[in-house]
Formats: structure tokens, C-alpha cells, sequence
């Protein structure tokens, strides 16, 4: 069996006209397609942001990380490939700045 894992950050303008971030919602899909399909539709709806309340949100910055479970002889063996870092939305180039500068300082 075969799953996706996406963790993160979103990036989203605030009530007062300035650009926050706050964590993104944890996702879970049997596909990638399904994992990229459901994150964005948590930016369109803005339901990604876990109840922040942006405004509007911009994109995401996510870890994704396939993970692959096989049971042999009774016994459950578990692969975590490295995670990538996934980006989601429109992201203008300036405002990769604030992710990077908000991974770093985490």
C-alpha cells in the first residue's frame, strides 16, 4: 500500500492587507495526483489554513513524502522516501523570500 503525505506552510494576505504565513492543513491520498488535486483545492476554497482566516490565500509550501507499506512473512515493513518540498499556487517570485526566511527561523 501506497500513500502521500503532504506537510507545511501556507502563504496568504491577512485582513489588514499584509502577507502571513501559517501552518497548512495536513493532507493524505492514495496518489500523488489525488495529494496535489486536494491541496489545491484547499487554496482555492481557503481551507488550508487550518481556521487562520486569511483573507485570501496565496499558495503553499508543502513537504510531501511517499511512504510504502508492504507486510511480508506477517511482519510490516515501512519505506519513507525523502520528502520533497512542494510548492502550490501563485507564489510571486518576491514572496519566496518570507517562506525561506520563516523555514529557516522555525
Amino acid at each position: 500500500m501506497i500513500i502521500y503525505k503532504a506537510i507545511g506552510i501556507v502563504l496568504g494576505e491577512t485582513w489588514m492587507g499584509n502577507k502571513g504565513i501559517f501552518d497548512a492543513e495536513e493532507y493524505e491520498a492514495s496518489s500523488m495526483d489525488e495529494l496535489d488535486k486536494q491541496i489545491n483545492e484547499g487554496i482555492k476554497d481557503n481551507s488550508i489554513d487550518s481556521g487562520f482566516g486569511f483573507k485570501k490565500i496565496i499558495g503553499a509550501c508543502m513537504g510531501v513524502q511517499k511512504i510504502e507499506k508492504k507486510i511480508i512473512d506477517n511482519k510490516e515493513f515501512i519505506h519513507y522516501e525523502e520528502p520533497e518540498i512542494v510548492f502550490y499556487g501563485d507564489i510571486p517570485f518576491e514572496d519566496s523570500k518570507l517562506i525561506f526566511e520563516y523555514l529557516i527561523n522555525s
